[in-house]
């Protein structure tokens, strides 16, 4: 049994050669044979990605629910800019 893993090459199936492209299925997407377990991620990897994923989906929930909070009247007549109302060019104050 052979393993394709060097620098340059794309880790393969040991059994049909189909380039492993996700490393979170421990099956070969073409034939189905199992994969090393170099070839895949441990249950702890996955646990941990699948962990940050939920965190992240949270996180953009509550920035979509924040910013859409946000209403037209909020921002009516804001756009984006402060001026100052009194500026004269070459004044101090």
């Amino acid at each position: 049994m052979k393993i394709a893993m060097s620098g340059k090459t794309k880790p393969a199936c040991p059994e049909c050669g189909f380039a492993v492209y996700n490393r979170r299925y421990s099956k070969c997407e073409k034939c189905g044979a199992s994969l090393p377990a170099a070839l895949h991620m441990s249950k702890e990897e996955l646990l941990s990605l699948w962990e940050r994923e939920r965190l992240e989906n949270e996180l953009e929930a509550l920035r979509r629910k924040q910013s859409a909070g946000r209403t037209a009247s909020d921002s009516e007549g804001d756009d984006g800019f402060d001026f100052i109302d009194d500026f004269s060019p070459g004044s101090d104050s």
